[in-house]
């Protein structure tokens, strides 16, 4: 299976390891250009055991790719993984803005269909508050989000 890993932080970075070490090809994309520069090279961010023993391992096997752009990766992709920050704001609220960003830039790349999941911290009725966002920036024709 093909899998995008949209954010190479803690959860995104270990998911798409994990996922390349169990076979699959894994594309982790992410914004920020010198963490993708470093990964590419082996450089592991921050500690988790055995996290770079994959990282190599994977990256040798050519099953773990970085990249920062969603075109590169997301065409070729059955699933996509959204695992990005969504820091508390002031009022102690979730700040969804990272991950409605990544699900837009995602779906300007869809080609058939794909299942997008959220490895994201999210409020109840997110999927809700998501449709709507789509709706109103003018989704895709064709395009549902359930």
């Amino acid at each position: 299976m093909t899998l995008t890993v949209i954010g190479a932080g803690y959860v995104g970075l270990v998911s798409a390891a994990v996922f390349s070490d169990l076979g699959n090809k894994v594309c982790c994309v992410d914004i920020n250009k010198d963490r993708i520069r470093d990964l590419k090279r082996g450089k592991v961010p921050f500690f988790e055991p055995q996290l770079d023993e994959f990282i190599k391992r994977n990256l040798k096997s050519k099953r773990l790719f970085f990249t920062t752009s969603y075109a590169e990766s997301v065409p070729k992709s059955q699933v996509i993984l959204v695992c990005v920050g969504t820091p508390p704001k002031n009022n102690g609220e979730a700040d969804l803005t990272f991950l409605f960003a990544a699900v837009e830039e995602a779906a300007k790349h869809l080609s058939g269909y794909t299942l997008i999941t959220i490895k994201s911290t999210i409020p109840v009725g997110f999927e809700d508050d998501l449709r709507r966002h789509r709706l109103r920036s003018g989704s895709t024709p064709g395009s549902r989000i359930r």
